[in-house]
């Protein structure tokens, strides 16, 4: 049976991982489509800085709620010794990394230095290899690398789409599209083939599929295979469209492009879930 304590740390944990994607693939959007824009566009700056801002404070509180998970209680919230023996795993480490990346792409945002910016994803993205259920499988190095590929690709994809949606209405907006479809169709495919290498590595034998974090694992491949049609409707119809000056494809685009952000936090809510609450054995 699921405890009140764990549900909520699941939650909390889900919050803290959508918000620290959405975060670090805005900045990377910006860093790398920002320039093709025929006009300085600073709400999406503003946009990827509240982002992080929410993410610290969900990621820290998500870190400060394991001691109460370990004791069963409230309670252990302030207990000392939980939450030293919390901070001081490897869960510990990969929240005060992810937090300082955070921090980071805050800090490079707001007084424009892109090598910040760069830093900051990184220690985002590399503070998901140092916990979690891949780093207890062998071959660790070849699981990491491919972690690193996943998680890369995902923040990438994920945190673009709502600056997608909100720069529609610049001139220049097309070469965004179109530069940024060249750079999805090249990257998506890998995002399946690590998630496969991922479930490989994790995963025992078939059987595990029906366990509940296999169910979860299931449903995050349904998840990704609606994206995919998602993805080809926009990219095979939708931008061409746009570059056409189909006036009605701009607004097709922004909703297929909500839908797969909706699809998204479906999948992500199922990764913090299965982290949290399931293991794969």
């Amino acid at each position: 049976m699921i405890e009140w304590i764990d549900a909520l740390g699941a939650v909390v944990r889900a919050a803290g991982l959508i918000a620290a994607l959405q975060a670090t693939g805005g900045a990377a959007f910006i860093l790398l489509y920002a320039r093709k824009l025929s006009a300085p566009h600073r709400y999406l700056s503003a946009s990827v800085q509240r982002a992080a801002f929410i993410a610290v404070f969900l990621v820290l509180l998500s870190q400060l709620l394991v001691a109460p998970r370990m004791s069963g209680t409230i309670s252990g919230l302030w207990d000392g010794s939980l939450q030293s023996l919390s901070w001081n795993s490897s869960s510990g480490a990969a929240t005060i990394a992810r937090a300082f990346g955070l921090f980071s792409i805050i800090a490079g945002g707001k007084f424009g230095s892109r090598g910040q910016v760069w830093l900051g994803l990184a220690l985002v993205i590399l503070s998901f290899t140092v916990t979690g259920h891949t780093t207890s499988f062998e071959p660790g190095i070849l699981s990491v690398e491919i972690l690193i590929i996943h998680v890369a690709v995902v923040a990438f994809w994920f945190g673009a789409l709502r600056p997608l949606w909100l720069i529609l209405s610049d001139a220049s907006a097309t070469n965004v599209l179109a530069a940024f479809s060249k750079h999805a169709t090249r990257l998506v495919p890998l995002l399946a083939l690590a998630g496969i290498g991922l479930a490989c590595i994790v995963l025992p034998n078939l059987a595990a599929l029906t366990t509940p974090y296999g169910i979860a694992l299931l449903g995050k491949v349904s998840g990704f295979a609606v994206l995919m049609f998602l993805a080809a409707l926009n990219k095979w119809r939708f931008v061409p469209a746009m570059e056409c000056g189909d006036p009605n494809a701009f607004a097709k685009f922004a909703r297929t492009a909500k839908i797969e952000y909706a699809v998204i936090v479906f999948v992500l809510s199922l990764t913090a879930t299965m982290t949290t609450l399931f293991s794969p054995e």
